[in-house]
């Protein structure tokens, strides 16, 4: 048992050491993520039953009371020396001094905070086996909630023939008010939130070639380029207006339209792909096939309708025709429609009672 314990220890440690090293300087990736925590659990349980083993040996020290004579440390300073260290650096996790503060500064984080995109705190979303569901609740317990559904063309992982280079079709969902100004981004998917740029299908490709409506929106409220912008170094960029879903999703409310996009890697059909010259209208870039589709719903927050189902309106358009605008023109798309279902949205926003005026006293 013993023998055995040790040699798992040593497979396990070295294991959650590079999961925490992927961790620390590489975007947040779930995978990387499940690996160091399910091995971290198992080193835990290793470490209880090596503890287990040497359970006398812990009694017997702490039983000693003089200095033995091969000169090792008298047990309460060896005890007291491991406190402070102990203490110190749980000190130092906390309050973030040295050398914590130093070490967090190299991490991927601290590095890239200026590209890293952050969910709203009350925005939450949770996949399906066959779609995704998301939700945005504000103070007022107004919400707005959709549920997207795959369809036919959806492959979860599209090969890239790298086993480290598979990325998932990326998405982006955020509100715009009637003038075009993005009020909140209420979902990015994680492999776009984490990094400006992405190995997607094998090819590096920024946030602007995959979404680009989503990004010239976005980068319109940063007032600069997202990478460029400066950022809070807990939460996300910081918008030059001050619009929000919380000023729209309420009781009389202003108009307002939800907008998904979504692009799949390495879609090319007749029309749209990368082997034409660059002028060609239907020029793409590797990796990148048939542009992001775009759905659109409108909602009117004094309506009574509270069920949407979300429009397939257009595309991106090719890489040579990008005016960061949607193109309504959908006769060239082909395995792109059916990329998804369909998109549920529902809102609710609970009416407020007028209040009574006070009787006049004479």
């Amino acid at each position: 048992m013993k023998h055995f314990v040790n040699l798992s220890l040593l497979f396990f440690f070295g294991t959650l050491v590079l999961s925490g090293l992927f961790r620390f300087l590489k975007p947040f990736d779930l995978v990387t993520t499940r690996v160091h925590i399910i091995f971290g659990l198992g080193v835990l349980i290793l470490i209880g039953l090596h503890l287990m083993s040497r359970g006398k040996y812990f009694v017997g020290l702490l039983k000693k009371r003089r200095k033995k004579a091969n000169g090792s440390q008298h047990p309460v300073v060896l005890l007291s020396s491991v406190i402070i260290v102990w203490g110190y650096l749980l000190l130092s996790s906390l309050f973030n001094w040295w050398p914590v503060d130093v070490i967090v500064k190299l991490s991927y984080e601290s590095r890239h905070q200026r590209e890293i995109f952050r969910h709203n705190s009350r925005t939450a979303f949770e996949p399906l086996e066959r779609g995704i569901q998301v939700a945005r609740v504000t103070d007022k317990d107004a919400s707005l909630r959709l549920e997207m559904e795959w369809g036919p063309e959806f492959k979860p992982m599209q090969k890239s023939g790298q086993p480290l280079g598979t990325r998932y079709p990326q998405m982006a969902i955020w509100a715009e008010a009637e003038d075009g100004t993005i009020l909140e981004t209420l979902f990015l998917s994680q492999a776009s939130a984490g990094a400006n740029e992405i190995n997607w299908a094998g090819h590096t490709h920024t946030r602007k070639d995959i979404l680009p409506i989503w990004y010239e929106r976005y980068k319109d409220i940063l007032g600069q380029e997202p990478e460029e912008s400066d950022l809070d170094a807990v939460t996300s960029a910081t918008p030059i207006n001050d619009f929000s879903m919380e000023t729209y999703l309420k009781f009389q409310g202003q108009p307002f339209s939800v907008y998904v996009e979504v692009n799949a890697p390495n879609d090319p059909n007749a029309y749209f792909h990368h082997e034409q010259a660059e002028s060609s209208e239907g020029y793409t870039k590797e990796g990148i096939g048939q542009p992001s589709i775009v759905y659109e719903a409108y909602v009117f927050p004094e309506d009574e309708r509270r069920y949407f189902l979300m429009d397939l309106s257009g595309h991106s358009g090719s890489t040579s025709q990008q005016v960061a605008e949607v193109d309504y023109e959908l006769s060239e798309l082909t395995t792109a429609k059916q990329l998804v279902e369909k998109i549920l949205m529902q809102v609710e926003i609970p009416e407020v009672a007028e209040e009574e005026p006070e009787p006049d006293h004479y």
